[in-house]
């Protein structure tokens, strides 16, 4: 005869899935390590807009995704980027600490679209293609909607510039999906 215990024959509750994606506020500094897109732009370039936003503040190693924008024009040269990248990011558990912080880092690769039109050396070099990005980001979640980040994209070479550069910023998703 066999008698069952409620405890164990209930089943767990599922836990409630958090949502990452969504859209936030980013303001961030731009500085290229290419440098003939320094002579061509600047040193760096400044921003705020809206960007697509994956914030995972849940601690552990996780798939992640970024789709990294950036961009410039200035004396008749221009650039524009767009960077789907997927990878993973790692955030320690601190079960001791009382701060809601959170450190994480995150390392993603994937390709990249690029239209441009520089010039270097009173020669025009304009294009439009699809090329290979790999990046790697430090930064600190404040909260579950709010992250600090430094970060640095490498991209292959297109006519002999490299796109990328170092990126430190703030986001705050204000919505989710």
């Amino acid at each position: 005869m066999a008698v069952a215990n409620p405890e164990l024959t209930l089943e767990p509750q599922a836990k409630k899935k958090k949502k990452g994606f969504g859209i936030g506020l980013d303001v961030s500094a731009f500085f290229p390590s290419d440098r003939d897109i320094v002579r061509a732009f600047a040193a760096a370039n400044y921003g705020i807009g809206l960007s697509p936003t994956n914030i995972n503040f849940r601690p552990g190693t996780h798939f992640i995704w970024d789709i990294g924008l950036n961009g410039d024009s200035r004396a008749g040269s221009r650039y524009f980027t767009v960077a789907p990248t997927f990878g993973v990011i790692y955030s320690p558990q601190n079960e001791d600490s009382q701060s809601t912080f959170r450190p994480y880092f995150a390392a993603r690769v994937g390709p990249y679209y690029a239209d441009y039109s520089i010039l270097r050396n009173n020669t025009r070099f304009k294009d439009r293609g699809f090329g290979w990005n790999g990046n790697v980001e430090a930064g600190l979640f404040l909260t579950d909607k709010i992250r600090v980040s430094v970060r640095y994209d490498k991209f292959s070479e297109k006519d002999g510039f490299d796109l990328g550069g170092l990126r430190a910023g703030v986001t705050w998703q204000f919505l989710r999906f």
